[in-house]
């Protein structure tokens, strides 16, 4: 029996794809090639082949969840000349998007603690996206009173 199979060529450069198959018998039908996708095992005797998927708690650490469907959250925090939390530590959030609409600079504390004028600059206008789970502190260097939607936006991802 043959353990592989040759596919044509994808179109997308490989000229040939060459997969892990078998012949096995389901409850004494005739026998079928079958591909496993993902992870699987074979068991028993070349004649009666059945196929048994891996659980993922067994096999090597595989994503879960929808990886693409993520949700999010947004909202808007006036940054003053006080260090100022600009989000909270969140451990399932996968990525957070600061944008500055004050007038003014904002200097960001990606470690959460409490903000200086030495920290990361971020201009009026400017953006800032992190991939990080921890607490985002900031300070302004003068005193800054927000007039309508001027201040620090905030659009947070999470699994």
């Amino acid at each position: 029996m043959a353990d592989n199979k040759l596919l044509p060529p994808t179109g997308t450069g490989t000229s040939n794809i060459t997969v892990a198959t078998r012949s096995v018998t389901y409850s004494g039908d005739s026998a079928v090639d079958v591909q496993v996708v993902g992870i699987g095992t074979f068991s028993g005797s070349d004649d009666a082949k059945t196929v048994t998927d891996v659980a993922q708690s067994s096999a090597a650490a595989l994503p879960t969840g929808d990886i693409g469907g993520a949700t999010g959250v947004s909202a808007q925090v006036t940054v003053t000349n006080s260090s100022t939390t600009i989000v909270s530590s969140r451990p399932t959030r996968r990525t957070v998007l600061i944008l500055n609409l004050q007038t003014v600079a904002v200097y960001i504390d990606a470690s959460g603690g409490t903000a200086t004028t030495s920290h990361f600059r971020l201009d009026p206008g400017a953006a800032l996206e992190l991939s990080y789970t921890g607490a985002v502190t900031g300070i302004t260097s003068a005193a800054y009173t927000a007039s309508g939607d001027a201040k620090v936006h905030t659009i947070e991802t999470y699994y």
